[in-house]
């Protein structure tokens, strides 16, 4: 059989830890005859790509000529895995640093939520193109996208906004729009929200089920039911998605959120599926903080009809029954 070359050891073990045969990749790695850095690199990828951050630190050790490549996969291996200071004490040694990694420091500090320092790294992030009228333009779309979803959590919607629309249109992508209307949707200024939405259509951009799902959950969980329905109405009509389980979660607890029982059941009835113990427990919970015990009543039997054996909904209807009690 002729010799296998680098390129084909490197292949075969790779395919291994595709599949998450990190030992089986390891010991093909161990039998190689002669590695180089493009070996080296994808072993050390394999481990930090199933959360072995020791081995894959091991094994970039081990590279006998680091290049950019090994140090790039080392940073964002600890910042994927939310090792944030083991990331930036790497990230400072690197002898040069690319956009993947000024990317990785930067959303790994955005994901933590830790607005100072994420800030920080963003500012620094330095400017890799003469053809650029602004530093806005040459920083990476993903670490835009990061700083915006980062600035809509934290409550800091001007920066959100602002970060948006210096962010060139033609630089715009589907995650840098569905993090606005995010941040407005959560933050509760619908109107900027169904406009922006309304503006991502116009862009042409073509929003697709994750979209929906990120703005209906945001909308669920700051009650902004009119743009809940409406993304809910443009993604069926407008975009040709058929909802799943969650889209329609996500409108059946704003609704209940929003007081709006008669919606919610209503939708209910008339889903292609069945509702579960998770939408029928939303909108029991609903009614009780709505004091509507006939709906519950009749929620709740719809539950234990469904299931019999579900304690939560035993739960839910004991304290609902002891308020109504209470009250009177």
């Amino acid at each position: 059989m002729e010799e296998r070359s680098v390129v084909t050891w490197t292949a075969l073990f790779t395919g291994y830890a595709n599949e998450g045969l990190v030992a089986n990749a390891k010991v093909m790695f161990d039998r190689m005859p002669e590695r180089d850095v493009v070996s080296w690199n994808s072993m050390a990828a394999a481990f930090a790509q199933n959360g072995d951050l020791p081995l894959a630190k091991q094994a970039f050790d081990s590279i006998p000529e680091q290049n950019v490549v090994s140090w790039n996969a080392i940073v964002t291996a600890y910042a994927e895995n939310g090792q944030l200071h083991d990331a930036l004490d790497l990230f400072h040694k690197m002898p040069e640093r690319r956009m993947v990694s000024w990317n990785a420091v930067v959303s790994a500090h955005a994901n933590c939520g830790d607005v100072e320092s994420a800030n920080i790294l963003f500012d620094r992030m330095p400017q890799w193109t003469l053809l650029a009228s602004t530093a806005m333009i040459a920083r990476d779309v993903v670490a835009w996208n990061a700083m915006i979803s980062l600035y809509g959590q934290n409550g800091l919607v001007e920066e959100a906004s602002r970060a948006f629309r210096r962010l060139p249109v033609s630089e715009r992508n589907l995650v840098s729009w569905t993090a606005m209307v995010a941040a407005y949707a959560q933050n509760g200024h619908s109107k900027q929200a169904m406009q922006t939405f309304q503006q991502l259509e116009l862009e042409g951009v073509e929003a697709d089920e994750i979209c929906f799902k990120t703005v209906l959950g945001c909308c669920s969980h700051a009650g902004q039911v009119d743009v809940a329905c409406y993304c809910f109405t443009s993604m069926v009509g407008d975009h040709g998605i058929a909802p799943s389980k969650c889209h329609y979660w996500s409108i059946l607890d704003a609704l209940g959120r929003s007081g709006r029982l008669g919606e919610c059941e209503e939708l209910m009835g008339s889903m292609p599926f069945s509702p579960d113990e998770v939408a029928r427990g939303s909108a029991l919970a609903a009614c009780k903080n709505d004091s509507d015990m006939e709906r519950a009543n009749r929620i709740g039997n719809q539950l234990l009809e469904t299931d019999p054996d579900s304690a939560p909904a035993y739960v839910l209807m004991a304290n609902l029954f002891s308020a109504a009690v209470g009250a009177n």
